[in-house]
Parts: structure tokens; C-alpha cells; sequence
């Protein structure tokens, strides 16, 4: 049973866009990202999970809803659902998703 330190993990990356599987459990990774800017619009396959660690990140809903995390706030987006992000610089997140095997 292995220790992550979210802190020192972080303070590793080299970059902004910079993601890094970090833990697994039940067939989803536990993802750490440090982030900033825009991302394109995308799906998935399973619901996705974000927990803001630091930043803000909007997430933007083909629907026109949008919805800005911030530090402490969770987020499940379902399955199928197709969206785009913006985050502001210095946005670290931990992201459920289903891991690729």
C-alpha cells in the first residue's frame, strides 16, 4: 500500500498539460493534472470525475450550461455527455476516469 503525496507529485511536472496516473482502484486511475488554458470539446465513454485542488475550471455543456469548479468543488459528468474546459493558470485537478488497459 503505497503513500502519494499530491504536493510533491505535483511539484514534479515539468508543465502545465501535464497529467500522471498516480493511483487505481476498480478499474478507474486516479489521475493527477496540472492544467491551464482550453481544452477541446471531447466525450467519454463512462462518467468522469474532477475534484479542484487548486484554480478554477469551467467545464462548458453542448446544452450551453457551464459550470466553474473551484478548490474543494467535485463534478460527475455522465457518460456520453459532450463538453469542453477552461482553466485558469495554476489549476491542479484529480480526475476518476476508467482506466486505459
Amino acid at each position: 500500500m503505497d503513500i502519494v503525496n499530491i504536493d510533491s507529485v505535483l511539484a514534479d511536472f515539468p508543465q502545465n498539460r501535464t497529467s500522471e496516473r498516480v493511483a487505481g482502484i476498480d478499474g478507474y486511475d486516479v489521475r493527477l493534472v496540472k492544467t491551464e488554458g482550453d481544452v477541446p470539446w471531447h466525450q467519454h465513454d463512462a462518467q468522469e470525475m474532477h475534484l479542484v485542488l487548486d484554480g478554477a475550471l469551467t467545464l462548458v455543456f453542448r446544452d450551453g450550461n457551464e459550470i466553474t469548479l473551484r478548490k474543494g468543488d467535485i463534478n460527475v459528468i455522465p457518460a456520453g455527455i459532450e463538453h469542453c474546459a477552461h482553466a485558469t493558470p495554476g489549476t491542479n485537478v484529480i480526475v476518476f476516469e476508467p482506466s486505459q488497459q
